[in-house]
């Protein structure tokens, strides 16, 4: 699989991959499905639907399974997204320590 190429295959390139009526890949004959159904490929698609589809293309026999990169989505990391979570926690009510002591939340250690 090449960004931005038709997603084709077979010795000379004569099978493809287009969209199905139903909305998943379909694999057949260029020559019966036509040149421009093809499907470009994009690995920037967010959606994982279409990098599952391309999973999904390999026969029984493993002689065709889509190699090169499936899905190429830049995100932010974990630990980047939580931090930004506690900082805006932060921001949105600062801590009051004396509102802590005199508050009604109080507990009981027995």
């Amino acid at each position: 699989l090449k960004a931005g190429e038709p997603i084709r295959f077979g010795p000379e390139g004569e099978y493809g991959v287009r969209r199905g009526d139903w909305g998943g890949l379909d694999v057949g004959k260029v020559a019966e499905i036509g040149e421009e159904n093809l499907v470009v490929h994009d690995p920037s698609i967010a959606d994982t639907s279409y990098a599952f589809a391309l999973s999904r293309l390999g026969d029984q026999n493993l002689n065709h399974v889509p190699t090169g990169i499936l899905r190429q989505v830049e995100r932010p990391t974990y630990d980047d997204a939580a931090r930004a979570q506690v900082e805006q926690a932060r921001e949105a009510r600062k801590p009051d320590l004396q509102g802590l002591l005199r508050g009604k939340d109080t507990w009981t250690v027995a």
